[in-house]
């Protein structure tokens, strides 16, 4: 048992230190893993993929373009 939270630790500390600065990277750029920085998306097998942001923003234009429909 004891072997095991020893190896338990090493392991967290293995994995978590080096995603917790990536994550700190990520919320010091303020952008989306994945996301490029410019927002002009990627194209993959001929589909433009674009980052979560980038889609909320192309989303939120739209519908701002939309007329009322009440």
């Amino acid at each position: 048992m004891n072997s095991f939270i020893h190896l338990f630790i090493i392991v967290l500390f293995l994995i978590g230190i080096p995603l917790a600065v990536l994550a700190l990277i990520n919320a010091l750029r303020k952008k989306q893993p994945g996301c490029s920085g410019n927002h002009d998306g990627v194209t993959y097998k001929g589909e433009k993929i674009k980052c979560p942001s980038c889609e909320l923003r192309d989303h939120q234009a739209a519908m701002k373009k939309r007329p009322n429909d009440k």
